[in-house]
């Protein structure tokens, strides 16, 4: 079967996308690659640490219509690598029949429900275009039952220019498969809405995203798994979607913080190329979300997850044993921990002691110049020569601060002349204000299962017990942030 009838069968009745079976040992690849850099902290990936694997997916398993695949010399090969770098997922596409698939292990949730799949998508195009020419290279001119005008016979079929994309209509004839300008000498690639390779697995990305966004929106308002099921219900917040892309209709704010941004931003480009386009897109994207199943269990992603970060929070609490810091688990806001170095004087801001606090008047940013040096924190500068202070995020790392501050207390001759007294005063000061800075900073992604839905359209009187909770949850969690400070002296702040 050629690749017009594929398109015709295929893309043109539905939306082209890759069933999980196809590349369910990639996924579970990924998976085992994600659980190891997350449980090791990792921030650099590296092919070592974490090897790329070759895999073979069965893209006849799409339907009869790709039963071509079957008579390939090989399934085609497609290697997985990984990066750290969400901005640096893409399948690059090798001799053959072959591609690589590069996506990121910090990306779990996005790779797990859509961009490995989006990324399969761009090989099953390179194999669709390649049997093409294949076919076309092999097709006798002399069978040809009527020769074009212009077109020589002795040449056979022409190059297949796409594959795997719209019709001709809606793609811009200017730019290749890739976006490059195809009779020009530029070799810059157009914008992304101009690549006609991108248009079907930007379409794919639209629907995994909307199933996505369902799947919380769903949960959010406790629907039971028929409603979850419901194509009535699924319809109700297409539209919401549809209206807003066709007519900027603005989101319900019953809705708004569930509507996904990824198809937004795939559909303003869609838009861009005319009213019969987006139409016929939007048609697809009602199929694939209204009436197909959801391809991807959402829970059993959140359990993955939950058991890697469990396992990751394990580890690290050993390697803080280790250090003989005693089991903690905080998270920090860095945009809190990030301080303008001209302030830097209000390091003293809790020395309460009157002769501490005439020994420094005057001199507040020399003595905090020296303090931070011996504490270990030097100011850096930004693109516009600014000066400024970064306090650490990593606990272990906040731990050597105060038990350095603690250290200093007795060894530091910096506020001696002062008196023992008075310089012991002032380090106490130092002490509380680095605290109040770190406290400030504590980030509620640190909370384990914090009760969020108080802020949902949600009954009053469950609002009202999910708020009380919500609170009640921050004030434990800035009391044991408190305890275990306080736990690293014999004194207490």
């Amino acid at each position: 079967m050629d690749l017009k009838k594929i398109i015709l069968q295929v893309l043109e009745e539905s939306h082209l996308h890759i069933p999980r079976e196809v590349y369910q040992d990639m996924m579970d690849y990924y998976i085992q690659m994600y659980k190891k850099f997350r449980v090791n902290q990792g921030k650099r990936v590296t092919d070592k640490a974490y090897p790329p694997r070759a895999f073979n997916p069965d893209f006849s398993k799409l339907g009869a219509s790709f039963n071509f695949v079957n008579s390939l010399p090989a399934l085609p090969t497609i290697t997985l690598r990984f990066t750290a770098d969400n901005g640096q997922q893409f399948c690059r596409f090798q001799s053959g029949y072959n591609s690589e698939i590069q996506v990121s292990l910090n990306d779990p949730e996005r790779v797990y429900t859509e961009v490995l799949e989006h990324e399969l998508l761009h090989s099953l195009q390179n194999v669709l275009k390649k049997h093409e020419q294949q076919r076309r290279s092999n097709f006798d001119p002399s069978l040809l039952r009527k020769v074009k005008k212009n077109h020589n016979q002795s040449r056979g079929l022409p190059n297949v220019k796409y594959a795997g994309v719209p019709r001709k209509k809606f793609i811009n004839h200017y730019y290749d498969w890739h976006g490059y300008p195809i009779n020009s000498t530029a070799r810059r690639r157009t914008t992304h809405q101009n690549r006609p390779i991108e248009y079907y697995p930007d379409l794919l990305s639209s629907i995994r995203s909307m199933q996505r966004a369902w799947v919380k929106f769903a949960a959010a308002h406790a629907m039971d798994e028929k409603a979850v099921n419901s194509e009535e219900k699924k319809k109700n917040f297409y539209l919401i979607f549809s209206k807003n892309v066709k007519d900027n209709q603005p989101y319900p704010d019953y809705a708004k913080n569930y509507m996904p941004t990824m198809a937004s931003h795939c559909f303003e480009r869609f838009k861009s190329s005319g009213k019969e386009f987006l139409n016929m897109m939007l048609a697809k994207l009602y199929d694939g979300f209204v009436n197909k199943p959801i391809p991807f269990d959402y829970n059993k992603f959140k359990e993955i997850r939950k058991e890697t970060e469990d396992e990751a929070f394990q580890k690290g609490n050993e390697k803080l044993l280790k250090q003989g810091i005693s089991e903690a688990n905080f998270v920090f806001d860095k945009r809190q921990l990030k301080l303008d170095y001209y302030d830097r004087g209000d390091l003293f801001r809790f020395v309460e002691d009157e002769k501490a606090e005439e020994y420094l008047d005057g001199n507040t940013s020399e003595y905090a110049d020296q303090a931070y040096s011996e504490i270990g924190l030097r100011p850096k500068e930004d693109k516009r020569y600014n000066e400024y202070l970064l306090f650490p995020s990593k606990i272990e790392n906040v731990v050597k601060i105060f038990k350095k501050i603690e250290k200093l207390k007795n060894s530091s001759n910096l506020f001696k002349r002062a008196g023992e007294h008075q310089s012991s005063l002032i380090w106490d000061g130092i002490k509380k204000y680095i605290y109040a800075i770190y406290k400030r900073a504590l980030s509620t992604q640190g909370i384990p299962n914090l009760d969020k839905r108080w802020y949902q359209n949600i009954p009053t009187e469950e609002r009202e017990q999910s708020r009380a909770n919500y609170y009640k949850q921050i004030e434990e969690y800035n009391k044991k942030f408190e305890d275990f400070i306080n736990g690293l002296y014999t004194e207490s702040l």
